[in-house]
């Protein structure tokens, strides 16, 4: 009996540290499961944040090592060209988290993840415009997103460059830089339907003959086209024959595309309806102008003359070439308007 109980005892000590052992087994098998899991995590991440788990990152430390003594500026992995595969943009620069335009973004990565593998696409090459920011942009009617770089020169003039993606190319699409604080270009969604349909540039100063233009480009099948030219003209007509004569001459001189106002001030202040064929060099006038507009160097003189009010513009230029208009002038209705447009003098010595 006694030799029964305890052979009774050591069977239940045999089943206890076997499902003891199956307990603790069960359990490392879990542990193992969770850690691949983990470690699925963090080879997902690393391939959405830029650290030093990821795969971008390590390409970049042992081909430009220089280039990570810079802040992160932009990190972006997607299928840019809808090939099926990842692509990354990777910028690093000085970033200003309160005022992106003092933002200054040094080196631009564009990587591709092939079956595990990183390889460089493009490297964008040093401008002679600051970038200040970059983004992938959608174009209206394109179904590929494109990269967009922001540039601005030292008087924070703003611009930009657009590229796209193409048979495994980097192809530059637009560029549009300030070279002058009085010039400014800016993408546009006019239907606000999240896609540029095409961009803005805007214009004054010298560039613009003082007044304030905005020239707009539309984009269709694959390009920017000049759609339209506003200017902006005072509502105000002019009270003397000088004013009036240097408002035909500036707007006829301006060189900036069709514009609706231009042509209807025009016909407005001018009623010889042959003017707009006599050939009107613009370049010429517009600098005569320009020098008129801001009282410097050789201006453009009036000769009027009592009477008939007929009046002799005048203009030589820099190589003393003589350059007249000669206009015919009438008041109607307490208003002075052009009659009639001669050129007398196109470069004479």
């Amino acid at each position: 009996m006694k030799n029964l109980i305890n052979k009774m005892k050591f069977n239940a000590i045999i089943w206890v540290v076997i499902i003891g052992l199956a307990l603790q087994l069960s359990s490392c098998a879990k542990e193992k499961k969770e850690q691949a899991k983990t470690k699925d995590k963090e080879i997902i991440a690393s391939d959405t944040v830029f650290d030093r788990k990821s795969p971008y990152y390590f390409f970049i430390q042992k081909n430009h090592p220089e280039a990570l003594s810079h802040e992160l500026v932009y990190f972006k992995v997607e299928d840019i060209d809808l090939d099926g595969k990842q692509e990354a943009i990777v910028a690093l620069g000085k970033l200003d988290k309160e005022d992106e335009n003092n933002t200054e973004i040094n080196q631009i990565f564009l990587l591709r993840k092939d079956n595990g593998i990183i390889e460089s696409l493009y490297d964008f090459e040093k401008f002679c415009y600051s970038i200040y920011n970059i983004g992938l942009v959608s174009l209206q009617g394109k179904k590929e997103k494109c990269i967009c770089l922001y540039t601005k020169n030292y008087t924070r003039a703003s611009g930009f460059h657009l590229f796209e993606l193409l048979n495994n190319k980097v192809i530059n699409l637009c560029s549009r830089l300030s070279f002058s604080r009085y010039i400014n270009n800016y993408l546009v969604d006019n239907d606000k339907d999240g896609k540029y349909d095409g961009y803005e540039q805007f214009l004054t100063y010298t560039y613009a003959l003082f007044y304030d233009v905005t020239r707009s480009y539309v984009f269709k099948k694959g390009d920017f086209k000049w759609s339209k030219t506003h200017v902006e003209i005072s509502p105000d007509y002019p009270d003397a024959i000088d004013k009036i004569l240097l408002q035909y001459i500036s707007l006829r001189s301006l060189n900036l595309g069709e514009s609706k106002e231009v042509n209807q001030r025009l016909k407005l202040i001018c009623i010889d309806q042959n003017a707009s064929s006599i050939e009107w060099n613009k370049a010429i006038w517009g600098k005569g102008y320009e020098y008129t507009y801001l009282n410097i160097g050789g201006q453009i003189k009036f000769e009027i003359q009592e009477g008939t009010y007929t009046t002799i513009a005048t203009y030589i230029d820099e190589d003393q070439k003589i350059y007249q208009c000669q206009f015919e002038l009438k008041k109607y209705s307490n208003r002075w308007r052009i009659r009639k447009v001669t050129i007398t003098k196109d470069g004479e010595k």
